[in-house]
Order: C-alpha cells, then structure tokens, then sequence
C-alpha cells in the first residue's frame, strides 16, 4: 500500500471546528472506508490510530482547504497558505542561510513555505509534536529534485513531496527507503471528486 492523501477544498472558509471535522472526513476518504482502528491523540497533539498496526496517519487543516491522510509508514503532511508575511525575519527562522545558499536562491516566500510546510510535516511524522514547536532548525535539506526534496534529521533522511492547492502549499513527508513514487492524492472540490487515490 503507497500512501494516500486526501484533500478536501472549499470555496468559502470553514470554522475551526469544521476544519477538524472536515480534516478527519479527508482521513476517512484517504482510508476508503472507516479507518481501522480508533483515531486519538497522543499527548503531543499527534493523531495515532490504535492498534498501530493499522498504519500511520497526519492531519493538516486551514479555512479553505484540508487533508488527511494514511500509509504503512510513518507520514507527516502540513498546510500553509502562501502569502507574504510582514514578519521579514521569519524568512530565516525555519531555513539556515547555508540551506539558502545549497538551492540556490536568495530568501523569498515561494520557498520559504516549501521549507516551513516541509519541516512541520516531518516533525509530525517524528511526532515530535506541534505543541513543542522544535525540531525545525535540527531538520535540514541536503538534497532536492524537481519531484521532491530530501532532509536529514536526526541521522534519518526524509523525503518530501509538495502540491499546490488554491495558494496553498502541501508537503507530504516520508522516511527514505521507500519506493520513489508520488504518494497519491486524492482531491475533493465542494463535495465533488477531482480525483481519486485508487
């Protein structure tokens, strides 16, 4: 089983609470079913299903588009809508300069939300939390292709594989070692089936 990930996109923003609702159904569909085994959370803020046997699995929620999603390894996925903050430092605080220098490119918000979505998905599938916020400086890129980018952390490599969603960006991460296929997506716009995992 490859990983598949189900998003689902609105066009008008939903309430905290919708987007937690909405954010489990993306899981469901990303199961095709009714999850095996009970969704909780762990004191971090992590989902887990219970057994652990049944898989692994990540929510990530914003107003206008969430996702969920499952595979047999451990997987993180974040969301962040791309927009430019007045906060220029943030720039620097989830990517080091020499992580600038190794793509190539000068600080810009395209990129940033690359690094930002990225390093947050592999803290969830760490499950590090993101209640403690920590991890991102100690995640770094050391590789990257047009299809996906591969960070180490913790002597673990990670690759992370990003969609663009209505000026949001997607990072979906995954331990190294696994066939290099795309996980698959599965996009739900307003109810109706832009695509399917299957």
């Amino acid at each position: 089983m490859n990983a598949c990930v189900s998003v689902r996109v609105f066009s008008t923003p939903l309430s905290l609470k919708a987007q937690k609702i909405e954010a489990r159904r993306a899981l469901k569909s990303a199961f095709g079913s009714q999850p095996s085994g009970e969704l909780r959370y762990s004191p971090l803020g992590q989902p887990q299903l219970f057994p652990a046997s049944n898989g692994y699995v990540s929510l990530s929620h914003k107003s206008e588009v969430v996702a969920g999603a499952v595979a047999p390894y451990r997987i993180g996925i974040d969301l962040e809508i791309q927009q430019v903050r007045r906060h220029l430092p943030l720039l620097n605080v989830v990517a080091t300069p020499a992580e600038w220098t190794f793509l190539g490119e000068s600080p810009n918000w395209d990129t940033f939300f690359k690094f930002w979505t990225a390093k947050e998905a592999i803290v969830k599938a760490v499950g590090v939390g993101l209640r403690m916020r920590v991890g991102l400086k100690e995640t770094v890129l050391t590789d990257y292709t047009k299809d996906y980018w591969v960070f180490e952390r913790q002597n673990s490599l990670w690759h992370v594989f990003f969609l663009t969603i209505k000026d949001h960006v997607l990072a979906v991460a995954r331990p190294e070692g696994l066939n290099m296929v795309a996980p698959k997506v599965a996009i739900l716009r307003d109810e109706r089936h832009v695509s399917h995992c299957s």
